[in-house]
């Protein structure tokens, strides 16, 4: 599973809206069912900030490793 994001003000009228920390995230409607149990954290890293997806399922029979990373627990970068 590979994951990815914009940025955008908008609510389109397929999109699922949550608001987490002062923030409205909008998730495709059919995407948010790929996106339970998976974590989405911000980090600051020498390299660079980023959002890291962590895959839960990944612990618990998943693939273990991020498909566009080969990070393993399924934390994608």
């Amino acid at each position: 599973m590979g994951y990815g994001m914009t940025f955008t003000d908008k609510q389109t009228e397929y999109d699922y809206m949550r608001k987490e920390d002062g923030f409205n995230v909008y998730v495709d409607a059919v995407a948010l069912n790929y996106l339970r149990g998976v974590e989405i954290d911000y980090v600051e890293r020498p390299t660079g900030a980023s959002f890291v997806f962590n895959n839960a399922f990944a612990m618990t029979g998943g693939s273990g490793t991020c498909g566009a990373c080969g990070a393993a627990g399924g934390g994608c970068a």
